[in-house]
């Protein structure tokens, strides 16, 4: 369709494609915006992948690239907890997959409860899409979009907010973040 097209036909495709874009775009970008609670700095424990990895997931998401969100998610986990974990002092975690650091970070307090049960649901989400399953098994995105009885597109995009909200939520306190001395206080409201 495109590979035979002048690069001026090319660009009005992109343009055209940019435009009606741009809505849903706007909305998503508005809901990734509030995710953050007051600005603050952040120590993104886990070398110099964490902060590129956590850049690609906030734009595969703006621009509505919801698979592509999940499993960047997982990348900026791994590499956060891995790092967190080393940086403590833990050396036993090499090599290890995002249960298992999952499960060290929480045993060490590192993460909560609810952050290790939603880490686990966002793994769970992201291994039948990167290791094939039989249709309608368990984890499927067939079965899953079956079961949600909506579109398929719908339930990537749940999976891609969970896992904003399990990255996000995790890098905005402490020991990962810390609040700027003037910035509201987001438990206040002030």
């Amino acid at each position: 369709m495109l590979a035979d097209k002048p690069d001026d036909e090319l660009l009005d495709w992109l343009d055209g494609a940019d435009e009606n874009a741009r809505p849903d775009r706007l909305a998503r970008l508005k809901y990734l915006r509030s995710l953050y609670p007051a600005e603050q700095d952040t120590l993104l424990f886990g070398g110099v992948v964490v902060p590129i990895a956590l850049h690609e997931m906030r734009l595969t998401y703006v621009f509505g690239l919801d698979l592509a969100c999940v499993l960047t998610a997982q990348v900026v986990l791994e590499h956060l907890l891995n790092g967190v974990l080393g940086w403590n002092g833990s050396d036993d975690h090499d090599d290890s997959g995002l249960r298992v650091l999952a499960k060290q970070a929480f045993d060490r307090s590192y993460i909560s409860e609810p952050e290790h049960k939603a880490i686990d649901s966002l793994r769970r989400v992201r291994n039948p899409y990167t290791h094939p399953r039989p249709v309608m098994a368990e984890g499927c995105l067939i079965r899953r979009t079956a079961e949600a009885g909506v579109p398929m597109e719908e339930v990537i995009k749940r999976d891609a907010e969970l896992a904003l909200v399990t990255v996000i939520g995790l890098i905005t306190r402490p020991p990962f973040a810390f609040p700027h001395e003037d910035a509201p206080d987001a438990a206040q409201g002030t």
